[in-house]
Order: C-alpha cells, then sequence, then structure tokens
C-alpha cells in the first residue's frame, strides 16, 4: 500500500479512531530516525502490535539534516523512558579520524558549550573511539572549489590503488560482522 504525504494526517486520525485498518507489525526498526517526520513516526507507532511495542529507532541527532525538535511521546504515543540507550562508540572510524575531528568541534563549533558526557538527550555527547588505527587526518587548503575536487579526486585514486588500505577495510568489516554475529 501507498500512502502519499499529504493523506497522513487523514489515515492517521481514522487509525486513531479505529475507522481503517491497515496491517500490523510485530517489531519495526528505524534507522536514520533523525530524518524522520513526527506524523511519519505516528503512522508507525500505529501499525506496531499493541502487545509488542517493538520499535527499535536508530538516530543520530549530530547527523540531523533537518533541525527537527521532538518529544517521542508526543510524535508517538510511545514512552522510550527506561527503554533507550545511548551508543558512543564509534566503530566507523579510526582513532585518529575521532580524535581528530571531536579536537576540531571543540576549537570551531558555536555550540561547544553544549558538550556533556553521556547523560542528557539532545546534547552534544563525547565521542568514545574503537582501538581501531589508522593513519592521521590532516587537512589540505584548496584555492577554490574546482582544486579541492581535483585533490579529492587524486585521493579517492590513491586510496583505491593501495591495495592495503583496502585489504584492512575488507577484514575491518568482517570482524564487525562477526561481533555482530556472536552479539546475536
Amino acid at each position: 500500500m501507498k500512502i502519499s504525504e499529504h493523506q497522513l494526517p487523514t489515515i492517521i486520525e481514522k487509525l486513531e479512531k479505529k475507522e481503517a485498518i491497515l496491517p500490523t507489525y510485530d517489531a519495526v526498526l528505524i534507522d536514520e530516525g533523525q530524518d524522520f517526520e513526527a506524523d511519519w513516526l505516528r503512522l508507525v507507532s500505529l501499525l506496531i502490535n499493541e502487545q509488542t511495542q517493538s520499535l527499535l529507532l536508530v538516530e543520530d541527532r549530530a547527523q540531523t539534516i533537518y533541525n527537527r525538535k521532538r518529544s517521542y511521546l508526543q510524535d508517538t504515543g510511545l514512552s522510550f523512558q527506561g527503554r533507550s540507550k545511548v551508543l558512543s562508540i564509534n566503530y566507523r572510524n579510526t582513532h585518529q579520524i575521532v580524535t581528530f575531528a571531536w579536537n576540531f568541534y571543540k576549537k570551531h563549533s558555536l555550540l561547544k558549550n553544549k558538550v556533556v558526557k553521556r547523560e542528557i538527550e539532545g546534547e552534544i555527547i563525547a565521542p568514545q573511539s574503537t582501538k581501531r588505527r589508522g593513519p592521521e587526518p590532516g587537512i589540505i587548503k584548496a584555492k577554490n572549489f574546482f582544486e579541492e575536487m581535483r585533490l579529492v579526486a587524486r585521493q579517492a585514486k590513491k586510496l583505491n590503488e593501495d591495495t592495503q588500505y583496502l585489504d584492512e577495510v575488507v577484514e575491518e568489516r568482517k570482524q564487525q560482522n562477526d561481533r555482530i554475529e556472536k552479539a546475536n
């Protein structure tokens, strides 16, 4: 079933009044949840089996592209209190990249005073890094956009030709998959 954006308020209202029947789901996983509209979350919450109320919502508010403020209880009717967890370990990047990016952020961000240890939702959380190591990152200044693109293309080509780098990436992905399989 396809539902267009303009139909959402009407469908949500009908579902809430029990005037419409749509399939329900025992469990739902939403990735990139920070970019979901409130109506999207409300619709999904209405389609979750009332007995399981199993919704796994994964988000990174530091990656939001729409700058949305939200209350999940208000948006979905579901309470995540006592059922939420902040994941702060970065498995995607090397220690060097996380450290470089965090130091850059602390020095240049207008929000640097919002940094917290690990408690408050909506604040900037200091990252933890993995033990994975790599080369030190750096900043290369370009004179203009076209020179920047030329430098990026040259670096991408160089990394693509470096089979040791690609072997390390493949091995890291295998190790991540093994950890995930063991956890399940």
